[in-house]
């Protein structure tokens, strides 16, 4: 019987380890698949007055980030009312007031189900006046209020 040097047993166990770590080829790669709606959109924004509100939407871990951004233009502080709703009929992520400075901008979250869509409303909240829930815009509390989206997540992974 033959006998194998270290040597040869070492480079052989080596070429071994190298090509077991070598990735697939790319072109085995499953190609991605568009699951958003082609009426939505990824982002909305809107301007009312010196508001600006914008909405986008992005996957967190396992759930849709609903992120807005509230940005005052005007000259004094200014307190809103963020509702957002979910289109699909899952749990609705709820309502925050949001007090911005004059010249600042807030961000936040809403979270929610992946593959579903999300219309967010931003009222502006009249001094003295607390406001809870969405609003139907005008009449109700004669206020006029921004409405944002529908936007809709999806998901990038094959879980």
């Amino acid at each position: 019987m033959q006998e194998i040097s270290r040597r040869t047993v070492l480079v052989g166990a080596a070429s071994a380890a190298v090509t077991l770590t070598v990735p697939a080829p790319v072109a085995h790669a499953k190609p991605m698949e568009n699951t958003r709606n082609e009426e939505s959109a990824p982002g909305s924004c809107e301007t009312m007055g010196s508001t600006e509100a914008c909405v986008e939407v992005r996957q967190i871990q396992d759930v849709c980030g609903i992120q807005y951004t509230i940005k005052n233009h005007g000259d004094a502080p200014q307190t809103y009312s963020v509702s957002c709703v979910d289109e699909d009929g899952g749990p609705n992520p709820g309502t925050v007031t949001v007090s911005v400075e004059a010249g600042e901008s807030v961000s936040d979250y809403f979270y929610g189900d992946l593959l579903h869509c999300f219309t967010l409303q931003v009222c502006p909240v009249p001094a003295g006046k607390e406001m809870t829930g969405p609003r139907t815009g005008g009449k109700e509390a004669d206020v006029t209020c921004m409405t944002l989206g529908p936007v809709c997540s999806e998901t990038s992974s094959d879980w």
